[in-house]
């Protein structure tokens, strides 16, 4: 599914006007890993959130697939994964699945069955338990089969794995990147970690300091399984590191 946003920029106001993102122009063909990463505060996040609709641009355009976001939403193409899981804490494992495939019926037909995505995401042990029952890992697998159950062919992540501990993230980033693979849906993926960005993606978009820009776009050319002792992995961190740095001294 091709992604196209142009000139794309957005303005929050509070009494005053804070400019989150400046001109961002991207396009995406259907299927690519894109990691977004950059300093704290740039509008990451808040590229996201245009994205799945959940604010209007001030200025600019998204397309995805040659509709706007609102109308990709209702047509159940975007799916959204945040650090907070969000899950229904009186509603079992298998429950609030089930409340998420019954939402996406409304907008589509789909075919993937709660055990099966469950299975998927190695958690048919705990169908019946409840959210407050599980680990920080576990709700964010849930969290994770809730993107896959509604089979949207874009997902929104942003940094979904950054609350947990390293251990629990890697196995998690190494599991969604296996599925990820074999369901080729086009992601965008919200990251501060440099080595994770690069271990997962095809593409990697560096934003400025606010508001954002893009100020670097690497397209990375490694095979998998990526190694961190690899020279080009090498190459690919100490020239996003360069950018982020030279970004930050202009800044």
């Amino acid at each position: 599914m091709n992604v196209s946003i142009e000139s794309l920029s957005h303005s929050f106001f509070n009494g005053t006007e804070t400019q989150a993102l400046s001109e961002i122009t991207v396009n995406a063909q259907p299927g690519h890993f894109i990691a977004i990463i950059g300093p704290s505060g740039c509008g990451k996040s808040t590229l996201l959130r245009l994205m799945a609709n959940l604010i209007e641009p001030t200025n600019g355009e998204i397309l995805i697939d040659g509709i706007s976001p609102k109308k990709a939403v209702e047509q159940g193409k975007i799916a959204w994964m945040s650090q907070s899981p969000a899950l229904l804490p009186w509603l079992s494992v298998e429950k609030n699945l089930e409340l998420a495939l019954d939402f996406s019926k409304r907008y589509k037909t789909t075919t993937l069955g709660v055990s099966e995505t469950l299975q998927m995401v190695g958690l048919t042990s705990a169908a019946q338990q409840y959210p407050f029952t599980l680990s920080g890992g576990m709700q964010q697998r849930l969290s994770l089969a809730r993107v896959l159950i509604q089979q949207a062919q874009i997902w929104l992540m942003d940094e979904p794995f950054a609350a947990l501990d390293e251990l629990t993230r890697e196995k998690l980033t190494s599991d969604l990147w296996e599925i990820w693979k074999a369901l080729k849906p086009s992601v965008f993926w919200v990251t501060h970690n440099i080595y994770e960005a690069i271990k997962m993606a095809d593409r990697i978009l560096v934003f400025s300091s606010q508001p954002g820009k893009i100020v670097g776009d690497f397209d990375i050319n490694l095979t998998f399984p990526r190694q961190e002792e690899n020279s080009q992995f090498q190459f690919y961190l100490s020239s996003i590191r360069q950018v982020l740095q030279t970004n930050q001294r202009m800044s």
